[in-house]
């Protein structure tokens, strides 16, 4: 259905009820009709890329003060 000001309200909706879901996480949305729990993947950052974006932060300082 259209408004009349460009919008299809059942787009708006669905979007709406997505964004709410992604930002609530509620807990029915973890489990199944069948009672058995989803699993919720985590991610977490590699030491190694954090080690080695601070590595070539402090090497970018070393060579800005060595050029003053």
């Amino acid at each position: 259905m259209n408004d009349g000001v460009g919008l299809d309200m059942e787009v708006v909706i669905v979007t709406m009820e997505a964004v709410l879901i992604e930002g609530l996480e509620p807990r029915q949305n973890r489990k199944r009709g069948d009672d058995f729990q989803a699993l919720e993947f985590l991610q977490k950052e590699d030491p190694n890329l954090l080690r080695d974006r601070k590595a070539a932060v402090a090497r970018e300082l070393l060579e800005s003060i060595q050029r003053a």
